[in-house]
């Protein structure tokens, strides 16, 4: 078992382990990791998992500091004292040639600040050392360069993901206020509304290449087969000030609303993807 204790620079210290521990640990990782048996979606930032859905990332460069781990198990400093750097446990499982993580919430670790007790048979003693709650979850597998998980909230806590969650910067902002088919009534407003999600919608659509594709008169005429209102000034489509509008319009453009194709009533989603095979870790 190991502490992952930065994962700017993914410093990494081994725990030692009694015999009953490592016993009760290691048969309550194997279970966790056989329980580990989702549909897996590519991940793309768009898409909420359902509860037996999950997502991965292939091609996933894991640390050589992590990775070190499975080719020379106690070659690591010896992990002391350092809650306040621990963000995360891993073990490797050799049979499968996978790491798994856990990230390890404040709540999870007791330290000496404060006032910590246990129960010892029908009296409350004061903690003197740090002690680690550890749960039967996994949050990460790392196997054959793919990692899978359930939550990319969580999992970001515990590797750097940010090159697989593309959000606007404020130049590309910029350039979506400079499309030739979109017209900001105000710079101002608009960039004090582009919070992560407006954000994320911005990246999405330039990706896309839906305004490149579609002329506004036709995405005007589309939008009002779903009851959505584009307004255009010069054949531009208005960018309104109201946070509300902006985020339904970017909502359209990034097609989250849509028909049913029995009911053909119109809905809107918070998430999206194409359909694929069910694929698992492997």
């Amino acid at each position: 078992m190991y502490a992952l204790l930065d994962k700017e620079r993914y410093a990494v210290n081994r725990l030692i382990l009694n015999e009953d521990v490592q016993r009760e640990l290691s048969q309550s990782i194997r279970n966790s990791y056989k329980d580990f048996d989702y549909e897996f979606i590519d991940f793309d930032g768009s898409y909420k998992p359902d509860k037996d859905e999950a997502f991965v990332i292939q091609g996933f460069e894991l640390a050589e500091s992590i990775k070190k781990c499975g080719n020379d198990p106690i070659g690591q400093d010896l992990f002391r004292d350092k809650q306040s750097d621990l963000i995360a446990l891993f073990t490797y499982i050799e049979s499968e040639d996978a790491y798994v993580f856990q990230n390890i919430k404040r709540n999870q670790i007791f330290t000496r600040s404060g006032l910590s007790i246990f129960l010892d048979k029908d009296t409350f003693k004061k903690m003197d050392s740090l002690a680690i709650s550890i749960n039967s979850e996994i949050d990460c597998v790392y196997k054959n360069n793919n990692l899978y998980f359930k939550s990319y909230w969580t999992a970001r806590q515990i590797l750097d993901l940010r090159d697989h969650y593309k959000i606007a910067t404020d130049k590309d902002l910029d350039e979506f206020i400079a499309n030739d088919s979109i017209q900001v009534l105000c710079n101002d407003t608009f960039n004090s509304n582009a919070d992560a999600w407006v954000r994320r919608k911005i990246s999405l659509i330039q990706d896309s290449g839906t305004l490149e594709t579609f002329q506004p008169r036709k995405i005007k005429e589309i939008a009002a087969d779903y009851s959505v209102d584009v307004q255009l000034s010069e054949n531009k489509i208005i960018v309104p000030n109201e946070k509300r509008e902006v985020k339904k319009l970017l909502k359209f453009l990034d097609e989250n609303i849509y028909k049913g194709p029995l009911t053909d009533e119109t809905y809107e989603t918070n998430s999206k993807r194409e359909f694929t095979a069910r694929s698992q870790v492997q």
